[in-house]
């Protein structure tokens, strides 16, 4: 608006240019120096990043009449800035052109009259009428002095954020590093759309995105793509078993559920809980199985239980773990959440209830396997449970390293949880709920989760798997329209 504003009132050809001193007049005309096709590269960049995002939300916007007016600000010809965008690789995604990165971009972005167009024209017609970008210019025109006021406060509001923002998306993903880009949007305050942060992260060369999901790629070396081939290869062989075996698959991983999406994350409430799922089937795991929840319980990360210092007990009646508050100098000496603990205590006794004499899975073989980050790798842990395992005749085989679309709590289990708990946070507490509040929500999403959600998940891992082995252990078939594995249209649920 700014450019087609000075192409209109006749500022006068080149102003742009002649703002930012990049051009000097001489006896021989006319003459650029060194920093013109620089700021002139950056303004192209940033004005074509602004027509992408608007053509993205489903706006009609003209790219040679923009540029047309750019060449008339910088006071060169369309050829000249066309040459300029070609020597820019990847100029739409670039890292300087993003609204995360360019104040510039941002200011454009986040102009008052642009943050109200785009306001009024989300809001879908009641009516015949569709609002058009000339409808809501006219409305803007015809506000009063204190609403554009008010648009201005956003605004500002919006650009303070700005330096910020890089840092809080990156702690987003360092939190939960398989969130896909709406859920990184949401937690930041839906400070820019979805299609903005997935465009910035896929600017990096190490970092791939799912094509589906939208999801960062773990990058593998060569040693790790065999591992995957090789926990693959263990996975769809049944693990040595017999091919009319009984199994019971059971995963496990952790989440975090926040208190509110619109706040940075360090002054947030939150609680972190660990779920455990499991599929019973016999035989082929292709003709489907029985989905079951073993557990869902608190816990702490490693860096947040220096900072809370809470215990962990246990109910004796519903084997549920709780918060108690306790003296920090009672568990100083181990002030961490203990996963050995919560499988010597609570999964194994129940495991050996479902599989044992007149168990609900009598005979069935437990094949036990989890997230293999590093809090899961500590040699104590890794010990106790290959020893058990072993002891009791279980399989004991944690994922290989950065795989986590071959887990059903990643797959399935957590994306279903995590929306419907957004939704009853924000409906039942407009303020910052305390941790006691989130987890009971997040309980009550775990207690209404379907089996059938579950038994998909594990279905949904296998054909991954399968994937896996015919990739030779790349990932990147994870981009293409072959991701989908077609469990919805082969199975149908049952109780």
């Amino acid at each position: 608006e700014k450019l087609e504003h000075a192409w209109r009132t006749n500022r006068g050809k080149g102003w742009r240019a002649k703002d930012l001193g990049v051009v000097s007049v001489t006896e021989w005309g006319v003459e650029r120096n060194s920093s013109h096709d620089t700021f002139l590269r950056r303004d192209t960049i940033v004005v074509t990043t602004i027509i992408q995002e608007r053509q993205t939300s489903g706006r009609k916007v003209s790219e040679s009449l923009s540029l047309t007016y750019l060449s008339w600000a910088w006071g060169v010809g369309q050829n000249h800035i066309n040459t300029l965008m070609k020597s820019a690789t990847n100029f739409s995604t670039n890292q300087s052109s993003c609204i995360i990165e360019c104040c510039d971009a941002a200011e454009m972005w986040f102009d008052p009259q642009e943050c109200y167009i785009r306001d009024v024209m989300s809001v879908p017609a009641r009516t015949d009428d569709v609002m058009t970008r000339d409808d809501a210019i006219e409305s803007w025109n015809n506000l009063e002095s204190a609403e554009k006021d008010r648009w201005m406060a956003f605004s500002r509001t919006q650009l303070q954020q700005q330096p910020h923002i890089r840092d809080r998306i990156i702690y987003c993903l360092r939190e939960n590093p398989y969130q896909t880009s709406e859920d990184v949007a949401e937690n930041i305050g839906n400070w820019c759309p979805p299609s903005t942060i997935a465009r910035w992260m896929n600017s990096f060369s190490d970092i791939s995105m799912y094509l589906t999901i939208k999801t960062p790629l773990p990058v593998l070396t060569a040693s790790k793509k065999a591992k995957h081939v090789a926990f693959a290869k263990r996975f769809l062989n049944k693990w040595g078993l017999a091919d009319d075996a009984k199994v019971l698959l059971i995963h496990y991983n952790k989440k975090c559920f926040f208190g509110s999406k619109n706040l940075f994350k360090d002054f947030v409430n939150k609680v972190t809980g660990i779920a455990f799922t499991g599929l019973a089937f016999k035989g082929d795991i292709e003709k489907g199985g029985r989905g079951l929840k073993l557990g869902f319980y608190p816990c702490h990360e490693a860096r947040q239980a220096q900072k809370t210092v809470r215990a962990c007990t246990t109910d004796s009646n519903s084997s549920h773990y709780s918060f108690v508050d306790c003296d920090p100098e009672e568990i100083i000496d181990d002030p961490y959440f203990s996963l050995k603990t919560l499988f010597q205590d609570v999964i194994f006794p129940k495991l050996c209830v479902l599989v044992g004499p007149g168990g609900n899975f009598e005979g069935y073989h437990p094949v036990i396997q989890g997230e293999n980050a590093a809090a899961h790798t500590d040699r104590e842990f890794q010990s106790y449970m290959k020893s058990f395992c072993d002891e009791k005749g279980w399989t004991w085989e944690p994922q290989a390293p950065k795989m986590p679309y071959v887990n059903n709590l990643d797959l399935a289990v957590f994306p279903a949880m995590s929306k419907r708990h957004t939704e009853l946070l924000t409906r039942l507490n407009n303020g910052m709920p305390p941790c006691d509040e989130i987890w009971k929500i997040a309980e009550h999403q775990w207690h209404h989760l379907e089996a059938r959600t579950i038994a998909r998940g594990f279905l949904d891992a296998h054909r991954i798997l399968k994937k896996i082995v015919a990739n030779k252990g790349d990932n990147l078939f994870l981009q293409n329209r072959d991701y989908q594995t077609g469990v919805s249209e082969d199975y149908e649920d049952y109780g």
